[in-house]
Order: structure tokens, then sequence, then C-alpha cells
């Protein structure tokens, strides 16, 4: 399976922005919308990095079909048991814990299980305490079904025009959300962000020379997105007009490429993330942080009461 060591730096800075948005209280300092906002651009990253690293690993799987006696069917099934074999064992271990400690509605167990839990919330339009979080890894999961499907089975001359499809499409139905809350959870208004993963992936392998070209120029665009980014802090409507995800997705890219390719080119000064031992070691284990967290503040509270109310009668 191919892994870059460098993304687990960018895999902690996304799960810690998302437990910002879980575990921090609104107060003056944040608000709701503001804490909201930060959870998104962890999850758009996580978004741009899928559509970076599986899109680099299904071109990998047609370069074998093409030079080996590999067929694409057998390609299909290795890449999604692999990916079986790595999201499963403790997506579904959770998903056996939540009715034993939680009381949760049947429905919502049913769409968590089947990873169609995005269009159940868009459609009841409520949040769960426990499996809110769960509706990016549906959307992902979606995204691993039938993404391999066009990248094996399509020409690679059309590969490009799929790719900028998607992106197309999730930043076009992005405008037309009216539902700022729930409009945004549909995969459909998400294909943008795994769209620009595909492309920085598509050029990593055909044109790579085109990093250091348009580097300078992607910088800018990112910096521009920072801004607006923390401009929606202060101006909630900017938020309602641009296209968040897409906006997000691009300061992820220019991420993405900044600290995957810092080796590659010199001049890009990231070192101090890339060989950060700390942010490395979380984002190894940023999956498990990402499906667990939303429960440990309520799994400690209820222990911390448990333990006031025994403490009296043991003394």
């Amino acid at each position: 399976m191919l892994y870059f060591k460098q993304l687990d730096s960018i895999r902690a800075i996304a799960v810690s922005l998302v437990i910002i948005c879980h575990w921090v209280p609104a107060n003056y300092v944040f608000v709701d919308d503001d804490l909201g906002q930060i959870g998104a651009l962890g999850v758009n990253i996580f978004f741009v990095l899928s559509g970076f690293l599986i899109t680099r690993i299904l071109i990998d799987y047609k370069s074998q079909i093409i030079s080996s006696n590999l067929k694409k069917s057998a390609a299909l099934k290795v890449f999604y048991f692999r990916r079986a074999l790595r999201i499963f064992p403790i997506y579904y271990l959770y998903m056996l814990l939540l009715p034993v400690l939680f009381t949760i509605p049947s429905s919502e167990l049913f769409h968590s299980l089947t990873y169609t839990i995005n269009f159940y919330f868009f459609e009841a339009k409520y949040w769960s305490p426990y499996t809110t979080h769960l509706w990016s890894l549906a959307v992902e999961e979606q995204f691993y079904l039938f993404w391999p499907l066009f990248v094996l089975f399509i020409n690679k001359r059309y590969l490009l025009h799929v790719i900028f499809s998607f992106i197309a499409i999730g930043l076009s139905t992005q405008l037309l959300v009216t539902d700022h809350e729930f409009g945004y959870l549909p995969t459909y208004t998400c294909l943008d962000a795994f769209g620009i993963g595909a492309l920085i992936a598509w050029t990593f392998v055909y044109k790579f020379d085109l990093f250091s070209k348009t580097y300078s120029t992607l910088t800018s665009l990112a910096l521009a997105c920072i801004l607006l980014t923390l401009l929606g802090f202060q101006y909630s409507d900017l938020r309602f007009i641009l296209p968040q995800r897409t906006v997000h997705s691009l300061i992820a890219a220019w991420l993405i490429i900044t600290i995957t390719f810092s080796e590659k080119f010199p001049w890009l000064k990231a070192s101090f993330i890339v060989e950060n031992k700390f942010l490395i070691f979380i984002g190894k284990i940023s999956y498990g942080i990402y499906l667990y967290h939303l429960i440990i503040p309520d799994i400690t509270y209820q222990a911390h009461k448990r333990f006031d109310a025994f403490l009296p009668n043991f003394l």
C-alpha cells in the first residue's frame, strides 16, 4: 500500500481541528458557528488527502494492469479488500460499542452501519451526539466504492476530464446550497475536495514538473483562501456566498504539495512540520482518534459521576 509518511503531520492537523470543534465549548472566543468552520476545515483536509492517496494508489494499479497480466477485476478486488481491512474492524467495533453504552435510534444505527448516515442527517435535519462525525466517513466510503471504477476502467486520456468534472460538480452544487447547516452533507457536494486531491495525484504521476512551475501561483491562491476563511469568522455571510469546501480544499492542496514534496524541492521549507515526531504519531492514529473522540467526553463524565458517588461510601 502506498504510504507518504509526510502526510501524517497533515492528518494530525486535520484531526486536531475536528477535536477542537467537538470538544471546545462555545464562549467569548469561539461561537458555535466558528467551531463548526474549524471542524469543516479539518474534514475537508481529510477529503483532499483521500482524493490524493486513493487516486495515486489506483494509478499504480492501472500501471500494473498495463505492464503485467493483472486483470482490472483482480486489481479492484485487491483495492476493496485492503480498504476493508484498514477501515472496517475498528469502525464496526465502534458500532458494536454504541448501543451498549448509549441509547441510539435503530434508524440511526442502520444508516451508520451501511455508510449512508450523511444522507440520513441531510433528510432528518438533526445531529446525533454519538454518530454526527460518521457522516464524513460515509462520504469517504462512498468515494472508495465508485472512484476505482472511474480510474481503472476509463481510458487514461479521459481521466483528467473526469477529475475536472468532479471538481465542477462539487463546486456548482455548493453554490446551489440553501440549507447551510445540512446542505453540505450529500456526497455530490464533496466531489470538488476529492477531485482536487485526485488532480494532485494525476499531476504527480503525469506532469510532475508542473509542481515547481506553478507552486508560487498555488501559494498565492492558498493565502487568499486562508484570508477568506479568516474573514468568514468575522463575516459569516461570506461563508454562504463562497463555496466553502472548495476554499478549504485549495488550502489543503497547498499543504499537501508543500509537505509531501519538501524533500524534492529544497526551497519548500516545511521540515518543522514533516519532522515533528508528535504530529507524525498523532497522524498515524488519526483515524482511531477521529472515530472514537466524540464519545470520550461523555464516557469520562459518566465515570467521574460514578467515582464521586462511590467515594463517600468508600470513605
